[in-house]
């Protein structure tokens, strides 16, 4: 029934990211883009009281909801399936449980992508986002093999 702001769901919600030098560069760019839309739409921009300064909003201004989030991820997935047809469905928790992969894959200490990904324990973080691939097993046992050779 309508948009509005409040509370995050835990405390450990609220927290600092620091931001990447290219998510920097991209949100200036959206932002730009969205001052173009907001001069080119007039009074027909209008995203309600509250609203003013988010930077990814729809064509009048005002948020972009969850379902018009998941219809564009939706429409990507579909194309990338007309060439690839073994290419997965993904939802927008997709890129979160991606992001924590990684993350651990790359060495970031679990302690701090806890606090990154705002859980409150630690094991939060690890038994429901750090999924081990295939290869990075087989790469930690080489690492292993190293040590013994």
């Amino acid at each position: 029934h309508g948009y509005q702001l409040g509370e995050t769901k835990t405390p450990n919600s609220v927290r600092d990211i620091p931001m990447l030098q290219n998510v920097k560069i991209l949100f200036k760019q959206q932002r730009h883009q969205q001052l173009f839309e907001r001069q080119h739409m007039g009074a027909g921009w209008n995203p309600g009281a509250g609203f003013e300064n988010l930077v990814f909003t729809n064509i009048t201004g005002t948020p972009i909801n969850r379902a018009r989030f998941k219809k564009g991820i939706d429409r990507i997935v579909t194309e990338i399936q007309e060439e690839y047809e073994d290419f997965p469905h993904i939802t927008p928790h997709t890129f979160r449980h991606t992001f924590a992969t990684r993350s651990i894959e790359h060495g970031i200490p679990p302690k701090v992508l806890q606090t990154i990904m705002g859980h409150k324990d630690l094991s939060t973080t690890m038994e429901i986002y750090a999924h081990v691939l295939p290869n990075t097993k087989a790469e930690e046992m080489q690492k292993l093999n190293a040590l013994i050779s």
